[in-house]
This record gives structure tokens, sequence and C-alpha cells, in this order.
């Protein structure tokens, strides 16, 4: 009987060492990575990159960021939607790789509401509006009144993936990661 309660005792007493040193980990428990949409040295991976140096000096951890461009954003949401889901990989995108490539292409290799799950928008963008000097128009409201009644006169750029006229505040940086497949 004696034995019996000195196992559980010991038992017990090893299982509380292990919580505990279990929690006192906490997270996250090993490097974490950060796929930003787009290529190295665009808009969204210097977001990344800004964000990753904050996680560092605050998790005591590496915090790695690792560019996936192409495909419109598909190959950096497919490696993250792909990735053991620990919380550990984080994508950080426009709305383009999980609305417009949704809408856009035939077959898309994840699926934007099943393999993540929305974290935190990171940043708002807002772009210039140019136009040439000879066009003579130097108001948002009269450009929008002529794109309408002079259409053919007119043609657009558009840096973001929200091409609208006038220019509308773009949401760039938003971060996901990927779901449990349980």
């Amino acid at each position: 009987m004696r034995v019996t309660a000195r196992i559980i005792a010991i038992t017990m007493t090893t299982s509380l060492l292990c919580a505990t040193a279990a929690q006192a980990q906490g997270f996250p428990g090993k490097p974490v990575r950060i796929v930003p949409f787009g290529t190295a040295g665009g808009p969204v991976d210097i977001l990344a990159r800004l964000y990753a140096e904050k996680l560092r000096e605050r998790w005591k951890q590496p915090v790695i960021v690792e560019a996936k461009p192409g495909a419109s954003g598909t190959l950096a949401a497919d490696f993250v939607a792909k990735a053991p889901p620990d919380g550990t990989t984080f994508l950080i995108t426009l709305s383009l790789t999980h609305i417009n490539n949704a809408i856009l292409q035939k077959t898309i290799p994840y699926d934007p509401f099943r393999d993540f799950a929305p974290l935190s928008q990171l940043a708002v963008g807002y772009g210039p509006a140019l136009i040439a000097p000879a066009f003579a128009v130097y108001a948002v409201m009269r450009l929008r009144q002529t794109s309408v009644t002079k259409r053919d006169l007119l043609g657009v750029a558009a840096l973001s993936n929200e091409p609208t006229l006038p220019a509308k505040s773009a949401s760039f940086g938003s971060a996901a990661f990927n779901r449990s497949s349980s």
C-alpha cells in the first residue's frame, strides 16, 4: 500500500513539473515563419519584415520572413495552407489571394475559408491619383464625372488589386494562419 501511494505521489509530482515546464515555454515553442505575398522588397514584404522584427523582440524567438512570389499570391497562400497547423506559419497578403483568385481562377490549391483563420489587418495603404497636366482635371469628383461622360478619353492604370475610380484606399497586409485540418 505504501509503495502504491509513493508511486502515485511521484507520478503526480512528475506530471505537475512537466506541465509547469511546458507552460513556461509558452508560444511559440519554435521559430515562426512569415510568408508575405509578392516579391522580396515589395510593400507587403517590407511590412512583414518590420512586423517580424517586433515579434522577434517580444517572443525572443527567431521569426523568418520567406517571400513566395508568383501566381498572384497563390504560391504563398498554398505554402501556408500546407504548413503544419501549429500557428507558427503566417501569411501576410492582400485580399487578392482569398477573394480575387477564388473568383478569377478556375481552381486554386487551397480553400480560402477552410484552410485559413483571419488574424489581423496590419495596414491600410492609400495610392496617389496621378493625371497628366494637359488633361486639366484638378479634383477627384471632376475626374469621376469625366470618367462617366467621356469614357473613350480616359485610361486607368492601377497598382492596387482594387482598381476603382476615384482611387480608393486598398487594404493590404492582412495576416492569416493555417487552420487545423480537424
